[in-house]
């Protein structure tokens, strides 16, 4: 994922980023776009503070129909780095997700959850692994 970073130091900064994302649900699985703000607020030298807002949008054909899987995300957070390459973190966030059949509603979900990942940065480019610890207050409709 392609980012663009301030220089980390004692104030405030803010990272943008913009990448591909694959989603596999069910038997959706599709291709597309994730856009990504985060603020961080470092409070030392390894470790930080921060707010993210994401959105992303996959997209699928199948047999002529188009589906749509989007997705967005308010997340708090905080980071630990190992080093200078390589942070773990723990977030919480609210997600909201639509699922559409052409230009018809199938689903919306909203719910939180509670992640444990880490994320690896070599050159210009972030490497996340992420696992859902906790999925909590779904409402399918």
């Amino acid at each position: 994922m392609a980012h663009a970073n301030e220089p980390a130091d004692k104030n405030s900064s803010v990272q943008v980023n913009l990448g591909g994302v694959y989603t596999d649900l069910n038997d959706f699985s599709g291709a597309g776009i994730k856009a990504s703000a985060k603020l961080i607020f470092p409070r030392t030298d390894t470790f930080n503070f921060y707010g993210k807002v994401s959105t992303q949008q996959s997209h699928d054909k199948k047999q002529g129909t188009d589906y749509y899987l989007d997705e967005s995300e308010l997340a708090l957070g905080l980071e630990y780095f190992i080093n200078s390459n390589h942070s773990i973190f723990l977030e919480g966030a609210d997600v909201k997700q639509t699922f559409d059949q052409s230009d018809k509603s199938v689903w919306k979900d909203y719910f939180n959850v509670i992640r444990l990942g880490t994320q690896l940065q070599q050159e210009n480019y972030n490497t996340n692994l992420e696992k859902y610890l906790i999925i909590f207050n779904g409402l399918n409709r």
